[in-house]
């Protein structure tokens, strides 16, 4: 998710189910199709596709190595710096929840 006019990507991992090997598999599969841009749905049309993917890969990437934190401190470091409207369009907690049940499921 990228909301215009900012430059911040966030992974949407809301709940039930979110697999991060199947998110990086994705991505690695849109880089070899080698788009132009990215029509995200609601958000918009972007052309810097490289950068877009490497931010994706890299926060989802940051967002499970915060296995063990608690849902305030997810959203305390994943929100900060970030314009409300990230939290309006796509809640903290959802994400949360997702990861959550992701660590669950793997034992962490």
């Amino acid at each position: 998710m990228r909301i215009t006019p900012h430059s911040e990507v966030l992974p949407p991992t809301p709940p039930p189910d979110f697999d991060l090997d199947e998110w990086l598999d994705t991505i690695d599969e849109i880089e070899r199709r080698e788009p132009s841009s990215l029509a995200l749905i609601h958000f918009g049309v972007f052309d810097d596709v490289a950068r877009h993917l490497d931010e994706l890969r890299r926060q989802l990437r940051a967002w499970v190595a915060l296995d063990g934190v608690d849902e305030q401190e997810f959203a305390e470091r994943v929100g900060a710096g970030l314009d409300e409207s990230y939290d309006r369009a796509m809640p903290l907690w959802q994400s949360y929840a997702g990861l959550r049940r992701y660590w669950e499921q793997r034992g962490s």
